[in-house]
C-alpha cells in the first residue's frame, strides 16, 4: 500500500493500490457497506447543493446498483443541511412506484464533530455494532474530525494521513466495507476502504480546501 495519499480529480480505488488514479471501484460481496460523507459548505448552500450533487454523481457513477438502506446524520446544522440535500436528490431520483417508501433518515449525537474526543474509538465503533442489521448500507453524513477516526476504529486497511486526506474536501466520501453480516461484528476484521470520491478541481488558485483538523493532528483520542 502506497504512504501518501494520490489525488485524483473525482475517485480513487483504494485495495488494488492505495488511492490509486481513476481505478474501478471495488466489489464487496454480501457484506455490510458504510458510504462516509463530509457536509459541504457551510457558508454557502448554492455550493453545498452542487457538492453534494457532484459528490452523489460520482457515487452512483461506481455503483450503479448501490442500494441505500438509510442515511444517518449529525445534528450540527452543516451536516442537517448536507444530509437533507443528499436525502432530496435521492428520493427525487427514485421511481413513483416506490417513492412513497420511507428511507430512514436519523439525527445521531455519535456522528458530531466531537465524538472522537468525547467518546473515542470504542464509542463510535459501539454505535457501529448497534445498527439495524436490515441495514446492509447505510450512509453517514459527518465531519473531517470524525470520519477518519470512525475508519480507524473499524481497522480500515489505510494510514492516518490518508484517511484524513479522504475527507479534506466538503462533500467528500469514503466507501468502507466490513467483511461481516452482522454491525455486532464491526472491528472483528479489517475494514476496506474501496472507494473515495473528491470535488474537482477550481480554476482559482487561491482555493483553499477547507478541514476542520489537519491530516497531521489526526491522533487517538483520550
Amino acid at each position: 500500500m502506497e504512504s501518501a495519499l494520490d489525488y485524483a480529480t473525482d475517485m480513487k480505488d483504494v485495495p488494488s493500490g492505495a488511492f490509486a488514479r481513476h481505478a474501478a471501484p471495488v466489489e464487496r460481496g454480501n457484506n455490510k457497506r458504510l458510504i462516509l460523507i463530509r457536509h459541504g459548505d457551510p457558508e454557502n448552500n448554492m455550493a453545498l447543493k452542487e457538492q453534494v450533487r457532484h459528490a452523489r454523481e460520482q457515487l452512483y457513477q461506481a455503483y450503479p446498483d448501490l442500494h441505500i438502506d438509510a442515511v444517518l446524520y449529525s445534528p450540527v446544522k452543516r451536516t442537517v443541511r448536507t444530509a437533507g440535500e443528499f436525502y432530496r436528490l435521492h428520493t427525487d431520483d427514485l421511481d413513483d412506484e416506490i417513492r412513497g417508501l420511507v428511507l430512514p433518515f436519523q439525527k445521531q449525537k455519535w456522528l458530531k464533530d466531537d465524538s472522537g474526543t468525547k467518546i473515542g474509538y470504542e464509542g463510535l465503533l459501539n454505535n457501529v455494532r448497534e445498527l439495524d442489521n436490515d441495514w446492509s448500507t447505510v450512509v453517514l453524513v459527518t465531519h473531517s474530525t470524525t470520519g477518519p477516526l470512525l475508519a480507524k476504529a473499524l481497522k480500515t486497511q489505510a494510514d492516518d494521513m490518508q484517511l484524513a486526506s479522504a475527507m479534506f474536501d466538503y462533500a467528500s466520501v469514503m466507501v468502507i466495507d466490513l467483511p461481516i453480516n452482522e454491525w455486532e461484528k464491526a472491528g472483528s476484521q479489517p475494514a476496506i476502504l474501496a472507494l473515495t470520491i473528491a470535488q474537482p478541481e477550481k480554476p482559482d488558485p487561491g482555493r483553499a480546501a477547507a478541514t476542520e483538523t489537519a491530516p497531521e493532528d489526526l491522533i487517538s483520542p483520550d
